[in-house]
This record gives C-alpha cells, sequence and structure tokens, in this order.
C-alpha cells in the first residue's frame, strides 16, 4: 500500500474517496455506522468530520452513542436544546464512572452535533442493569425496564466472542472480572449489549423519522456481525453503511465494512513516550524530557521490536510485559532498531 494520509477515507480495495463520494453513498443508507477504538482521537476526529458533512448535505440526521445509556437521554436532550455546555456535559452524565475514557477525546463530536444542530441519543444499555444481567443472568432480560427483545449471538458471533474471551482470560488487569464471568455469561452480556443499541437505534429512527449515525466500537459492527446484524433483523427494509478504521499495518480486508477511514494506532505511555504502531514494529514518534523513557536512551525515530524478551507485535505485548516487570520488581527490557543498530533499553518501573 501507498503512504496514506491520516483520516483519509478509503475503498475496501484501499482507493481514496472524496467527500463527494462518501456522501453519495451516505445518503442511500437508513443507518451510518462509525467505528471507533475509544481511545485514538484520530478515530474521534473522523467521526466528527463525517457528521460535519452529513449535517452540511441537508440530511438532518440525528447521532447515536454507544457511550451513552439511553436512561441518560434526558441530559442530553438538554445539551441538544442549549440548556447544558458543553463543559457541564461530562459531569451531568456521570462520564467517568459510567463510560471512563477521556471525555476530551470525545469533543470534537459533540462540538460537531452542536454546531450543526443535530440531536444526540444515548443507545446503551445502563450499566446497572448490564450487572443485573451479569449476576442474573439471561432471566433478568424479562424485568422492568430491560430490554424486551434480545437477539443471541450467531454461531460466527461465538467463535469471535470466544478468541475474546480467551484474549480477557489472558489480561492481568482482567483476570479477577473474568473468573466470576463464564464463557456464556460473556456471550450474553456481549449480546444484550448489541441487541440494546440496535434496538434503540430503530426506535430512535422510527419515532424521528431521522437518518440515523451510530458511533460504536468496531468490534460491535466489523464484518456485518454485532449492531449491523441486528438492524437488519430489526428493520429488513433499511440500508446499512459501516465505516470502520484502518490501522495500516496490513492490506485493507474487503470484508471488514463497506468503507475504511486511516487512522494508526497511537499510544502515549505514563513511561514518557508516544508510540506509533507501523507494519516494522512501534516507531517512537515523541519522548518526553526528564521522562523514564529518556534516562533509559529512547530517542524519537526508534523502532520498538521487543518487549520483555518477546516479540512486539501489539500494544497488549508491551502491557503484559509492563505487567510482569512490575511484579517481578525488574527493569522493563525494550529491544529497538536505531539506524539500522538494535540496542537494549531498560526502563525503571517502580512499585
Amino acid at each position: 500500500m501507498p503512504s496514506v494520509k491520516d483520516g483519509a477515507l478509503l475503498k475496501p480495495s484501499g482507493e481514496t474517496l472524496s467527500r463527494g463520494d462518501f456522501l453519495e453513498t451516505a445518503q442511500k443508507a437508513e443507518y451510518i455506522l462509525i467505528g471507533e477504538t475509544h481511545d485514538n482521537a484520530c478515530d474521534h476526529r473522523v467521526q466528527a468530520r463525517l457528521i460535519r458533512w452529513m449535517a452540511s448535505s441537508g440530511t438532518n440526521p440525528a447521532v447515536g452513542l454507544e457511550m451513552v445509556p439511553a436512561d441518560e437521554q434526558p441530559v442530553l436532550d438538554r445539551f441538544n436544546t442549549g440548556k447544558l455546555t458543553l463543559e457541564e456535559l461530562p459531569e451531568a452524565l456521570n462520564w467517568e464512572e459510567t463510560w471512563g475514557h477521556p471525555f476530551s477525546l470525545y469533543k470534537p463530536v459533540f462540538q460537531a452535533a452542536r454546531k450543526a444542530g443535530l440531536p444526540l441519543y444515548g443507545l446503551n444499555i445502563s450499566p446497572e442493569d448490564l450487572d443485573t444481567v451479569r449476576d442474573k443472568g439471561r432471566q433478568a432480560l424479562q424485568q422492568g425496564d430491560r430490554p424486551s427483545r434480545y437477539i443471541p449471538p450467531s454461531q460466527e458471533e461465538k467463535k469471535v466472542l470466544d478468541r475474546a474471551y480467551e484474549r480477557h482470560e489472558r489480561l492481568p488487569s482482567l483476570k479477577n472480572r473474568t473468573e466470576k464471568l463464564d464463557r456464556k455469561r460473556f456471550f450474553l452480556i456481549q449480546a444484550v449489549w448489541d441487541s440494546s443499541m440496535a434496538a434503540e437505534t430503530v426506535r430512535v429512527r422510527s419515532r424521528t423519522g431521522r437518518r440515523m449515525i451510530l458511533l460504536a466500537g468496531q468490534g460491535h459492527m466489523e464484518h456485518g456481525r454485532g449492531i449491523p446484524r441486528r438492524l437488519r433483523i430489526l428493520d429488513p427494509s433499511a440500508h446499512i453503511l459501516s465505516v470502520s478504521a484502518w490501522r495500516g499495518l496490513d492490506q485493507p480486508d474487503p470484508e471488514q465494512s463497506d468503507l475504511l477511514f486511516s487512522c494508526p494506532v497511537i499510544f502515549e505511555s505514563r513511561l514518557g513516550f508516544t508510540l506509533k504502531l507501523t507494519s516494522r514494529g512501534g516507531l517512537i514518534t515523541e519522548v518526553e524530557p526528564e521522562s523514564r523513557a529518556q534516562k533509559a536512551g529512547m530517542r524519537a525515530g526508534d523502532i520498538l521490536l521487543a518487549a520483555g524478551g518477546e516479540p512486539f507485535q501489539g500494544l497488549m505485548d508491551l502491557h503484559r510485559a509492563a505487567v510482569r516487570a512490575y511484579k517481578d520488581n525488574a527493569p522493563l527490557v525494550l529491544r529497538i532498531e536505531r539506524e539500522g543498530s538494535r540496542k537494549e533499553l531498560r526502563l525503571t518501573i517502580s512499585r
């Protein structure tokens, strides 16, 4: 693949897409799903740009949010009508407790919707209801206001969820949670999450008559699984357009989504360096002065090849190596490439 500018829109073939091409495609769809990785700022900037484009085209859509429970709609209504400022919104939504990812990353989305006059809608099941499902299982779906429409996972989704569950089991920070959550209950929770968002999206569209832009994590929409499959069941005649991030690490997957946007994985470590995932490894793009990374000899331009003696292929490799080093009260050993030669750096990780 040739170099592609961050934020560029692509066809699954890798061909770049213009604003006009996107709008021509999007105007044929009742549901436009735009994926994200929650902590990737580039993803949210693209989402905001696509919202502005659709607003300027006169399609007058509404914007649905995975990160806000449907129960919090009265708060969003106050924001929609200008009675709540952007600065007041995080506290009113209890954002930090309910969602957790920095609100600053999502500011471009809220700003774009407000400036365009597009209403925002919460789509998700509440954390309290999700906890009830986690504790009581399927029977909790029939209680009170909990989702009445439950669409179980397909066989293909179960295979994907199997792999996700196994990854969760290997995460040191999530071990205690997965010990309390068996595989069957894990499948149930994911299906409840996707069913709730799809059902609420259809309900909002039916009530408002607006085209729906839905912002959600990519795992809920790629390859036509998750939310798109449930939208097809709940609203069979509607046209669905999915747009998700391509990270530039390999050739675009034509089965991933209808359209793609180019956003690399960027990671800012508390050890004082910023890393960008590339096909060669982790490119160090910035090192903070006086940080542990700088004191260990790291420089911008270094390529991270291994962490803790294991090949570096993704951020989870770095996370696992850091956790092991912390538990052993030992330095984090990183192997890097610099100007054709390889070096080992030892970063202090204190308890």
